[in-house]
């Protein structure tokens, strides 16, 4: 959409963030709001001066979302009670995802990840981490014993976990194409939206969807679901391309990447009534990073 206002409108007054808030997300408070105190609480009324909302709140640990929002409208509003607003910074900020799995002292799970900022959206990432995944797998349109699917399903994920990041211990079995790539030599910072590969070949073209699921797949065998994207597709055999939603997650070293194809990803969306078969033989990532490019060529196709 920013990109849609500035081809029409080049100095359009835009100011971007992105995070872990909003709907069917675990939208912490801590990052709506601004934090105070050694404790890093969410400041309360008693924390500005005065009760003055306009003013920098005492001991202010971090800025929320709703206070850069709040500045941005009062700089071309000027309200009364704030006649000298600052000119809002027109660049953008990204913090990384932060689940229960991998908060740590300085990141606790009830707080958004490390901050990145930059002129634009493309300057966030400096380089691709390209993952090249050959082998057999196979989707079918209706999978017996789907739970993958339901764990992360935004609605039930919501009411069930939280809106906590789906985790799961055990592979998707039958039906779902599974790869997973070699161990991470070195840490990836991913900041926006993978391009996905697939070369792919199908007993049918009617209603097929190759819809993805990716996982950050820890050493002890816990992947967290990072992102997901939806396909459908027009031509029974071939190769497609196409972006997943995007995110900031950090993949440790050491760590592996999973990525889950599936045809059947109900209830999160309808899958197709007409049966049908699906062979892939190659799926390969491109995701953006904040470090230099790496690009990994091996894994394994999970039965």
């Amino acid at each position: 959409m920013v990109n849609r206002l500035k081809n029409l409108v080049s100095n359009y007054p835009v100011q971007e963030y992105y995070g872990d808030y909003e709907h069917f997300v675990q939208n912490k408070a801590k990052e709506w709001a601004d934090v105070c105190g050694a404790d890093r609480h969410v400041c309360t009324v008693d924390d500005y001066p005065g009760g003055n909302l306009n003013k920098k709140p005492l001991h202010r640990r971090r800025t929320g979302v709703t206070s850069r929002l709040n500045r941005f409208i009062d700089f071309y509003t000027q309200p009364p009670g704030d006649p000298r607003p600052h000119r809002p910074k027109f660049d953008v900020t990204a913090s990384l995802q932060i689940c229960p799995q991998n908060a740590s002292a300085k990141y606790p799970a009830d707080e958004p990840g490390r901050q990145l900022r930059a002129r634009s959206f493309a300057q966030l990432a400096h380089g691709t981490l390209v993952v090249d995944m050959p082998g057999m797998a196979m989707t079918t349109n209706k999978v017996a014993s789907n739970p993958h699917a339901t764990d992360a399903d935004p609605l039930l994920n919501f009411i069930i976990n939280g809106g906590k990041c789906p985790v799961e211990t055990t592979v998707a079995g039958a039906g779902i194409a599974t790869y997973e790539s070699d161990a991470l030599p070195k840490t990836s910072t991913m900041l926006g939206a993978a391009v996905l590969t697939l070369d792919y070949m199908a007993s049918t073209a009617s209603g097929l969807e190759l819809n993805a699921r990716l996982y950050d797949l820890f050493p002890d065998n816990t992947a967290v679901m990072v992102d997901r994207g939806v396909q459908s597709v027009a031509s029974a055999s071939g190769t497609i391309d196409y972006f997943l939603h995007g995110n900031g997650w950090q993949f440790p070293a050491g760590h592996e990447i999973r990525i889950e194809i599936a045809q059947d990803d109900e209830p999160y969306l309808k899958s197709s009534d007409v049966n049908s078969t699906t062979n892939l033989t190659r799926v390969t990532l491109r995701i953006p990073t904040r470090e230099g490019s790496v690009r990994m060529v091996g894994g394994t196709s999970l039965p």
